[in-house]
């Protein structure tokens, strides 16, 4: 980790200043500018591979491999986030495997396998205490995602209101080898082979809807 600060404004209490953190092959740099209780920070990464990043591992409680580059904007007041923008790719992104929890149509959780879901892209903003999901799309070749949406920053005692639409498209081949036909005995099969999700409600009482499973001849 590598830190420039510049002295006498951070000693005032404004700390302004450029780092830069190597990890492995990648880095992440940036520029910290106060004034006032603004600061505003400017961040890029590249090439971080994420099965060394423990901090993604952690976050989302699942092993994922990936070579991730960012661009991060971001503004707090008074130590409050008031606004982010992050774009973000992942290179040969794959997911290990894993179970996750469902209780949907009789099914307590539904096992993972390995997959694949190659390029990754992603624009988030967060303003007005709203996360926005403008894009978080994959390109397989194992499963394409198309998810759209907003999750409120705010907490509350029912949770974070969230509105996501999601579009799951797995491949023919990955459904096959993983014995995974499954998917269509919870979500309606469209006449692409994709799934639409739709998840409404808050964090801690979700609704979701993936239309009425069709049953296939």
């Amino acid at each position: 980790v590598f830190v420039n600060p510049c002295v006498f404004k951070s000693l005032n209490g404004a700390p302004n200043g450029t780092f830069q953190m190597r990890m492995q092959d990648g880095a992440v740099e940036g520029e910290l500018q106060s004034q006032g209780e603004v600061m505003r920070l400017e961040a890029e990464g590249s090439d971080i591979s994420l099965n060394e990043f423990a901090l993604v591992s952690n976050m989302t409680k699942m092993q994922i491999y990936g070579l991730l580059n960012f661009t991060l904007s971001t503004m707090l007041q008074k130590g409050k986030l008031k606004t982010l923008n992050l774009d973000m790719t992942s290179m040969n992104t794959a997911l290990c495997p894993k179970r996750i929890k469902l209780d949907v149509a009789g099914l307590p959780y539904i096992e993972i396998p390995f997959t694949v879901f190659g390029m990754i892209t992603a624009k988030f903003e967060i303003k007005e205490d709203l996360l926005i999901i403008h894009e978080l799309k994959s390109s397989g070749p194992d499963i394409q995602l198309d998810v759209t949406g907003d999750v409120s920053m705010k907490k509350s005692g029912r949770g974070q209101d969230l509105n996501i639409e999601a579009t799951i498209l797995p491949s023919q081949e990955w459904l096959d080898a993983n014995n995974m036909k499954v998917l269509y005995q919870i979500c309606e099969k469209h006449d692409d082979g994709s799934v639409h999700l739709s998840l409404r409600g808050t964090t801690k009482k979700i609704r979701h809807d993936c239309g009425t499973p069709i049953p296939e001849p």
